[in-house]
């Protein structure tokens, strides 16, 4: 039996990509260790640090945040509330789950959209930090974790199609 596309989908992306990002946000937070550190040792030894440092950690933790999205939803260890949702029947959390997702497949959609326009810009005009770093580096890493999160998202979603066209057959 020839496998279908939400399943080659969802074996190819969903497990693919939040691997990648967790690998890069865990990049990211060796990165942030060794700047705090660094910065730690020339504010002891030197008396001042680079004015840039803590910028630069703040991006740091933006890009930690946003390429790890992805992992973490894929995992299920993101924090939701759902004392109301667990008592329903698994059919009507199945459907609640894929209209949430939907609405979020729009929602992240938009900030792709938005914050690459916003990184497209940074390059255009050559914009800088207060401090000269350039922001066209930093900026763009929104974007890109934000699709890691989307194609998991998607996945997500074709899952939770599935689970649910599965479950309804199964009742008729």
């Amino acid at each position: 039996m020839k496998k279908s596309l939400i399943i080659d989908y969802s074996q190819t992306m969903y497990r693919l990509l939040p691997r990648a990002g967790a690998f890069l946000a865990n990049l990211g937070i060796s990165a942030m260790a060794i700047l705090v550190a660094a910065n730690a040792i020339l504010r002891y030894v030197f008396g001042q640090t680079p004015r840039w440092g803590d910028e630069i950690c703040a991006f740091l933790i933006v890009f930690v945040v946003f390429l790890g999205a992805g992992s973490t939803m894929k995992d299920r260890r993101h924090i939701r509330v759902t004392a109301v949702i667990d008592k329903l029947p698994s059919l009507a959390q199945n459907i609640i789950q894929a209209i949430y997702s939907l609405i979020a497949l729009f929602y992240i959609g938009y900030l792709i959209y938005s914050t690459t326009q916003l990184a497209l810009m940074s390059l255009e005009l050559h914009a800088q930090t207060m401090n000269g770093v350039p922001l066209f580096p930093l900026q763009i890493w929104l974007p890109i974790g934000l699709l890691m999160l989307f194609f998991v998202l998607v996945g997500f979603t074709l899952r939770t199609i599935a689970i649910i066209l599965h479950s309804s057959r199964n009742e008729k």
